[in-house]
């Protein structure tokens, strides 16, 4: 349908510009910020916003985020929201199958799809394809729907098939919700009820995700399995890959079709590769050497798909993690002269342009000497907000199981918690039993018949949705990882722990996430502290330094295993002695580590 182009568009953007995310990519791991808790629901395609509003208006405790790419119908829609005077509604245009830069794993509740367009001719355009159905996946909960809903039986039978084919379970369908087999399809849309005065029957399924994990959104093959290495190195060297550069002959082994055995040769020579992925799909890669006191970058390459997404950026990012990783003093490659793309990277990276020879520019990084080699930092309320997420996490239960979700209701389960994460530290109590536990304790206390169980595991769904990290943590990590190996340690469940890492987008920017509950030991036993140094290399623990908020867990068992520990007191709790060294903010820790 042809859409007429409103008279000063962007005049009118601008009068209803607080109904619109500018920068949703800046959002991603922080909804919860912005919706207060609530679980937020997406739909896409929303057209003039009738079924946005009305759901805004009809469902107070969920955040409407409705998705239009045709601005000339978004400002619509926006006018519309704004003489509503809902609050709990925000517009953006984004293309869907990319719902993943914008929204971490697990922060969507539902997603509908109201009356999109069939495609005829183009299967793979529709937004119940396979490619949009990976989308969703990534960013829905685990037991998060995606509702849909349309007039057209044709695409709706090949909607059924695909999502079948695709794992998605089905929960409830009809083929007619207004007469036949009657449904509660949410509200009506002025399409509905369009085709409804026609007598046209309405189509609903309403699905939940494939069991088990998504795949990550961006992958690192391990580098221990050498065949599979060697494998997909050639797979990638054979495709239609862009070399961005290297050292060695990419052509030669194309032409020669070298074998994984080839490959393998090479690994064993101590070039070492790492393949990056994005749905199992072969994304990019890169081969490094360490050779003396320098880690010579020899290949990497992106694949043509994925190129101006910022794999470039990330590929000579995960170069420097490994040249601190090896102990390398610098980073060492090359780049076509005529490569002002690939120089300017190299530029801002830090790269200092030597001279050119065959026409390549010859590239050169020191690495910056720290006063410590590795740095171990703690995890909740050092980097993530977790009394934030938790008073959100909580409230929601609350509210689901029909408990009230008053403040002191809050703060009563945040004692029971933590008294319990105190028994853990000393050994009283095992994770597994801590987590049913605490809830038990809660619903005694308040004198109410939910169940335990029950309470855990919708706690457990909604505190990675609800998880952010501190404003400027992110920056930090990216800082502290130009002089030491980072990596995260951290007393908690895997399955949550990994969850919120998922979503925090700093995963790529560590070198190792620790938690308890797979080392078979916690914070402070020194157990924890010799596996986590084990499992880096560590040789010398007076280059390690253990950066963390509390002083019964972090401190304590810094000291208990004989490492240096840096006591991280923003609210001015404790005292300076507590701690070999002692800061207030992440600029002072920063000036330690990075001016000394």
């Amino acid at each position: 349908m042809r859409v007429r182009k409103k008279k000063n568009l962007a005049g009118r953007t601008e009068r209803v510009s607080q109904m619109m995310i500018e920068e949703p990519r800046r959002m991603k791991g922080r909804w919860a910020s912005l919706s207060g808790g609530r679980p937020v629901h997406l739909e896409i395609g929303c057209g003039k916003g009738r079924f946005a509003i009305e759901t805004a208006k009809s469902e107070p405790d969920v955040f409407i985020v409705a998705i239009e790419m045709e601005p000339n119908v978004l400002v619509v829609a926006m006018e519309n929201a704004a003489a509503a005077g809902v609050e709990n509604l925000r517009f953006l245009s984004l293309d869907a199958a990319t719902l993943d830069s914008c929204f971490a794993s697990g922060e969507v509740a539902c997603i509908y799809l109201n009356f999109s367009d069939p495609w005829p001719h183009s299967p793979a355009r529709r937004l119940t394809s396979e490619r949009f159905l990976a989308s969703y996946r990534r960013v829905l909960w685990e037991e998060g729907e995606l509702r849909f809903k349309t007039d057209n039986r044709a695409l709706f039978e090949w909607s059924v098939q695909e999502l079948e084919r695709c794992g998605w379970r089905t929960q409830r369908l009809s083929r007619d919700i207004h007469g036949a087999e009657p449904l509660d399809g949410g509200v009506c849309t002025e399409y509905e009820e369009r085709f409804m005065a026609l007598g046209t029957p309405i189509n609903y399924i309403a699905v939940l995700p494939p069991e088990g994990k998504p795949q990550e959104t961006l992958a690192l093959v391990p580098t221990e399995e050498s065949a599979v290495i060697a494998e997909l190195s050639l797979r990638v060297w054979r495709a239609r890959f862009t070399p961005l550069r290297g050292r060695l002959d990419t052509a030669a082994l194309i032409e020669k079709r070298r074998s994984v055995a080839a490959v393998e040769q090479l690994i064993r020579e101590g070039n070492r590769f790492e393949l990056f992925t994005i749905d199992g799909i072969s994304a990019g890669m890169i081969a490094t050497k360490k050779e003396e006191h320098s880690l010579l970058l020899e290949e990497y390459c992106v694949e043509q798909r994925f190129r101006g997404r910022g794999f470039g950026w990330m590929l000579l990012h995960r170069a420097e993690r490994l040249a601190l990783l090896a102990g390398a003093d610098k980073i060492l490659a090359v780049c076509p002269a005529d490569d002002e793309k690939g120089l300017r990277i190299a530029d801002a990276l830090g790269f200092r342009r030597g001279e050119t020879r065959d026409s390549d520019v010859l590239l050169e990084k020191t690495l910056p000497a720290g006063r410590w080699k590795y740095l171990l930092l703690d995890a909740d309320n050092t980097l993530f907000d977790f009394d934030g997420a938790e008073h959100d996490a909580i409230g929601m239960v609350m509210r689901s199981a029909g408990l009230s979700d008053a403040e002191e209701n809050r703060r009563l389960y945040s004692e029971i918690n933590l008294s319990y994460w105190k028994k853990l530290e000393r050994g009283e109590i095992g994770g597994e039993e801590l987590r049913v536990a605490r809830f038990r304790t809660l619903v005694e206390t308040l004198g109410s018949e939910a169940d335990p169980e029950e309470l855990n595991r919708r706690y457990s769904d909604a505190l990675v949705p609800c998880s952010r990290l501190f404003p400027g943590a992110r920056e930090l990590v990216e800082t502290l990882g130009q002089t030491a190996v980072v990596a995260i340690i951290t007393n908690g469940i895997p399955v949550i722990q990994r969850g919120r890492m998922a979503r925090s987008g700093i995963a790529h920017l560590i070198d190792g996430f620790f938690i308890s509950g797979e080392l078979g030991a916690s914070k402070p036993d020194p157990a924890y502290f010799d596996a986590v140094c084990a499992a880096l290399g560590v040789e010398d623990r007076s280059k390690v330094l253990v950066v963390g908020d509390s002083l019964t867990s972090d401190i304590a068992g810094a000291r208990n295993a004989g490492i240096p520990c840096c006591l991280y007191d923003p609210k001015g709790k404790h005292s300076p002695e507590d701690a070999d060294f002692y800061v207030q903010s992440y600029e002072e820790l920063i000036g330690l580590v990075c001016g000394g």
